[in-house]
């Protein structure tokens, strides 16, 4: 194997297989750990942001179902008492018409009295 130029030669371990560990690959190793643990702190707190997240969505889908629940509710309520009291209306304004009608055959019967 060739080597190139610049590079330093690492200690080797008894075995001559792997280098020896140095003070800069110590410093490597933290910074790497600090890194991991950064890492996982940033993915915890995305992760909690996108639990709230979740748990407003949910809680805003309970809500608007209800609310068209209670839609539906007051529609057919609507529906019943228009049924219900619907003709009411009607009633009354025919009602002085009728009035008006029996009062007009009471006096065309009665003559001139």
């Amino acid at each position: 194997m060739q080597e190139k130029e610049g590079s330093a030669e690492k200690p080797l371990d008894d075995n001559g297989d792997a280098p020896l560990p140095t003070e800069s690959s110590n410093e490597e190793e933290l910074q790497a750990e600090e890194d991991i643990q950064g890492f996982s702190e940033n993915t915890n707190d995305k992760l909690i942001e996108a639990e709230n997240k979740l748990a407003e969505q949910q809680d805003a889908w309970l809500r608007a179902k209800a609310e068209m629940e209670n839609v539906k509710k007051r529609a057919q309520t609507d529906v019943l008492n228009a049924h219900k009291y619907g003709s009411e209306a009607l009633v009354q304004t025919l009602l002085p018409v009728k009035d008006s009608l029996e009062a007009a055959l009471l006096a065309q019967n009665s003559g001139i009295e």
